[in-house]
């Protein structure tokens, strides 16, 4: 029997926390509470456990084949559960521009769904749905070549970055293909084939590398090849994300008979649905408040998030057990 590790769920919530007040601080903020080393890092998080995650369904499953990764029932459970909320929100933003501009025609409707909607941070859907139909490529990839295949995702993570370059690809393209985290899904999924047997001296060095790199592009203007767009969220700086997602699972086992942790672990749960209730939020409804204090307004930006995306995780569980019950 499996026991479910809550201190993932803990990370989570963290990151989601992490995105809200990115989302609600400005650039300058960022800069001076060291944004880029803790909640800048909240993406890279997420893509990080997806990889994880993501790995140990694999070898739950004992998946050794791409068709058995790509199985149709296996692959429609995985993309119905990003699908389905998604289209909900993003209905609800084609209706609002309907019902209160002029701006919606058919074109923009397509264009707004193959974008992941509108608001902050809605390259995350298209990205996520990516990763679902990459993973099975880099999980094979790294059990098959025992020969450093880390490093060689590595050169390949940097190869698409200048690849980006050389195409001279916009940053409306750039922003919703995976390339960016192509390493930070690697890293998650060689930590679920290696969690055992991790080297701390490398890990330490190499996130103390990642540190350097995250800090010279911030706060030094370091350009590297990959620095077009999104400065310091890339190759180089997972490492480092890789020891906050390590020491995270590694810290003592969350106590769920807390009422404390078991807030930040449905949190952490609704994480996904919490993401897409802040587009919604910083899209349209912020802009509904009055002119507050900076520290009252960031409350409330949080917990309006928080509640909207927990009471939407929970009416989208509701609607799919009286669905289930009815069949």
């Amino acid at each position: 029997m499996n026991i479910r590790n809550y201190n993932m769920d803990v990370l989570k919530a963290l990151a989601i926390i992490s995105v809200i007040l990115l989302h609600s601080l400005t650039f300058k903020t960022e800069l001076k509470i060291l944004a880029p080393h803790h909640i800048k890092q909240a993406v890279p998080v997420f893509m990080i456990l997806t990889g994880y995650n993501t790995a140990k369904s694999y070898q739950k499953r004992g998946f050794k084949t791409l068709p058995q990764f790509y199985e149709f029932n296996y692959l429609r459970k995985r993309l119905e559960r990003l699908i389905y909320p998604f289209v909900f929100i993003w209905l609800l933003q084609m209706l609002t521009l309907f019902l209160f501009t002029d701006k919606l025609d058919l074109s923009l409707f397509i264009r707004s769904f193959f974008r992941g909607g509108r608001g902050p941070g809605s390259y995350f859907v298209p990205i996520i749905v990516q990763t679902t139909l990459l993973l099975p490529f880099i999980y094979l990839f790294l059990k098959k070549n025992k020969k450093q295949p880390v490093l060689i995702m590595f050169l390949v993570s940097l190869g698409l970055e200048l690849f980006s370059r050389l195409t001279d690809m916009g940053a409306a393209s750039y922003r919703l293909l995976v390339f960016r985290y192509v390493f930070a899904l690697t890293l998650g999924v060689w930590l679920a084939m290696n969690d055992k047997k991790v080297n701390y001296k490398w890990l330490a060095f190499l996130s103390i590398v990642s540190f350097i790199y995250i800090t010279a592009v911030n706060y030094f203007d370091w350009i590297f090849i990959m620095e077009k767009y999104w400065e310091g969220s890339h190759a180089p700086a997972y490492f480092w994300t890789l020891l906050i997602v390590f020491i995270g699972l590694k810290l003592p086992p969350v106590r769920i008979e807390r009422k404390v942790n078991r807030i930040f672990v449905k949190i952490g749960q609704a994480s996904y649905h919490i993401f897409l209730a802040q587009m919604v939020y910083f899209w349209r409804l912020k802009d509904l408040l009055p002119p507050l204090p900076p520290a009252v307004k960031l409350s409330l930006n949080m917990v309006l998030c928080l509640v909207l995306g927990l009471l939407f995780f929970e009416l989208e569980k509701l609607a799919w057990k009286r669905v289930v019950s009815k069949n």
